[in-house]
């Protein structure tokens, strides 16, 4: 039961990636497309599987029968994020640490609604963090 969760959340995240070809989008499209991404995966229905993506997550270095698909999916969301930032303009290493702030932030933003659930106070604190972020990675 626990691993179909885990695919299913696995899955509802890298959907929205592999819908649309990210790295094509501009400035103005990709915050539109990451603002309303992140507020899909705040739903009430994502809300058990973002849960056990977390608790997978902590457990995968540890525990081999898990496996590696939170970490890989993880990770993989980082290098989209990164490519992202290099096709406009961004140098290889900074972009690699603006990816960082970008995607542990978001996740953070999600652990936070999960321990909370204000979800109206994580869409705003995530606006705040992600409009800091253009302006300090690409100077909007």
């Amino acid at each position: 039961m626990i691993d179909a969760i885990l695919e299913e959340g696995v899955r509802q995240q890298t959907a929205p990636q592999q819908s649309v070809d990210l790295s094509a989008f501009d400035r103005d499209q990709f915050r539109d497309w990451y603002r309303e991404a992140f507020r899909a995966s705040l739903k009430e229905q994502n809300r058990t599987g973002l849960r056990l993506q977390f608790e997978a997550g902590t457990l995968e270095p540890i525990d081999p029968d898990i496996g590696k698909r939170i970490t890989t999916s993880f990770t993989a969301w980082r290098n989209t994020v990164k490519t992202w930032l290099k096709n406009q303009g961004i140098e290889t290493r900074r972009a690699g640490v603006l990816a960082h702030w970008m995607v542990d932030s978001a996740a953070g933003f999600q652990f936070g609604f999960l321990l909370s659930g204000d979800r109206t106070a994580t869409v705003q604190g995530f606006d705040l963090f992600l409009n800091a972020f253009f302006r300090e990675a690409l100077g909007e």
